[in-house]
């Protein structure tokens, strides 16, 4: 019999972002509390229509946090 092939534990994604453009990515995940779901919340819908995602919202608030 072949070998086994490892497990990929983060899959590699490549997204679309805007248009055709494609990114390289890798997922994560991440446990959250009721109370950090609820200020993800809050955020996405202080931030009007068209409301986001969670998973987008999260990676608008990196990204701030990231370039200040």
């Amino acid at each position: 019999m072949g070998q086994r092939q490892p497990i990929n534990k983060g899959a590699d994604i490549a997204r679309p972002l805007r248009g055709d453009a494609r990114i390289e990515t890798k997922q994560i995940n991440v446990r959250l509390t009721k109370d950090e779901l609820g200020q993800i919340d809050a955020f996405i819908a202080s931030s009007g229509p068209p409301f986001t995602s969670r998973p987008e919202a999260i990676r608008r608030l990196i990204s701030r946090a990231l370039n200040s």
